[in-house]
């Protein structure tokens, strides 16, 4: 006869749980489901950046754009012309992760560079203020990996702690 008492509070506290999910707009109660959502909505964003600043490189005699206006002059370029949102990570939760292009690709040729898919180009930064730079060894890590873009228009994590050699 206990059995049923428990099944009634356990389906009263399961209850619960889902209407404070909604209730709350769910991230406190589900982030487990939601947070490689946000991570795979950053790292997407994390490419159609690196495929700008390669439409970018391509009108201006293949160097990249300088680093002190990289988001104001990717703004002018599709898809950002039309979706500006995409230069920010959808993170809903209290942090400010936003994007950073790394300061020694500033204005440099595509073809100085060796390994363009190992170069970093863009990362993962704290705040959202516009045409950040830096050093990619500062990137912030919003995820379970660290996000990067990369010269060549591709992106990849690196797991935990590590962060980009170069």
């Amino acid at each position: 006869m206990k059995a049923k008492p428990r099944r009634r509070l356990l389906g009263a506290l399961g209850c619960l749980w889902i209407l404070a999910s909604i209730g709350y707009g769910g991230y406190w109660v589900l982030s487990w489901v939601y947070e490689p959502v946000y991570a795979v909505n950053c790292l997407s964003n994390l490419k159609q950046i690196g495929q700008a600043h390669l439409a970018y490189a391509a009108d201006h005699d293949d160097r990249f754009t300088p680093a002190s206006r990289w988001m104001t002059n990717l703004k002018k370029v599709e898809p950002f012309r039309s979706r500006p949102e995409m230069l920010q990570c959808p993170d809903p939760r209290e942090r400010e992760p936003g994007y950073a292009m790394a300061i020694r690709m500033s204005a440099r040729a595509r073809s100085s560079i060796r390994n363009p898919s190992e170069e970093v180009l863009t990362f993962e930064v704290n705040g959202r203020s516009p045409n950040q730079s830096g050093d990619p060894r500062s990137a912030a890590r919003f995820h379970p990996s660290y996000q990067f873009g990369f010269a060549d228009g591709s992106v990849g994590k690196r797991e935990g702690r590590q962060r980009p050699v170069k």
